[in-house]
């Protein structure tokens, strides 16, 4: 049976801009019922059925039982369900044999939120986040299969370009007193709580990953294990941060967004 392409291997849900998000995809398959040879010394296969995708002279197929095991290049293209290639033919097999095709995979990279899409509590009201962050490509990759048939990305140097630059307000560069001044109260609430984004990634006009991006430099294991849904701030620091010496605010990843506590 005829499979497009699929992810065997994403990040988690929220990821680290600054750390590697990797992703590993299978290649569109089909199976192969026999392999022989063409008469002339090269391999011939006769598909159970066809490609998603049409199949060209020059195209590569991964072939994936000995002793074919690898890529091959289309010599011949007979029909949809049978090809010649440009391999030397060694013996024949039979039953069902898993073959790939090596199409490049046309992968858009989005940031950010449809109309609607997220509304979070905010400052007494409500946000849209479409407002801060609207839907906008970012990029569009054509990933390359490795030897072994598998494609693997990584999409790390686009995220960090979807999260804003961090705020740096008033403070002591050593960390030994978060003092921020009265002034900068707004522009620090407003930052807090929108240091993520959305990202996703779409292939042939669907969906096939989505995730919350945040500005961060530990691994996304660790992110979701040590912060998100917990009340662990995003931010350690040797003492909490203060306004006009009278309050503190920390931030907070819940399920969908972050959170900014003030005490």
């Amino acid at each position: 049976m005829a499979t497009d392409y699929r992810l065997t291997a994403t990040p988690p849900k929220w990821i680290s801009a600054h750390r590697d998000n990797n992703y590993t995809m299978r290649l569109p398959s089909t199976d192969a019922s026999s392999g022989y040879n063409d008469g002339s010394g090269f391999l011939k296969v006769n598909l159970a059925g066809a490609f998603l995708y049409p199949v060209a002279v020059g195209d590569r197929i991964y072939i994936t039982t000995s002793p074919y095991i690898g890529f091959h290049i289309v010599k011949t293209v007979h029909s949809s369900i049978q090809y010649t290639f440009e391999t030397a033919f060694t013996s024949t097999f039979g039953g069902s044999v898993t073959l790939y095709q090596a199409t490049l995979p046309e992968i858009s990279i989005y940031k950010g939120y449809n109309v609607g899409e997220m509304i979070i509590p905010w400052l007494g009201g409500s946000l849209d986040l479409s407002t801060v962050y609207p839907y906008t490509l970012v990029a569009t990759i054509k990933p390359e299969a490795g030897v072994d048939g598998f494609v693997r990305f990584n999409i790390c140097g686009f995220v960090k370009t979807v999260i804003d630059a961090p705020y740096k307000g008033s403070y002591n560069a050593d960390e030994t007193d978060y003092n921020y001044p009265l002034a900068t109260f707004p522009a620090i609430i407003d930052y807090n709580a929108k240091y993520f984004n959305k990202v996703r990634l779409i292939l042939n006009g669907g969906e096939i990953a989505s995730h919350l991006a945040i500005n961060a430099a530990v691994s996304s294991y660790e992110l979701n294990r040590d912060f998100v849904q917990t009340t662990r701030q995003l931010s350690p620091l040797l003492q909490a941060p203060l306004i006009a010496n009278s309050f503190s605010f920390g931030n907070y990843i819940s399920q969908n967004y972050i959170v900014s506590v003030i005490a």
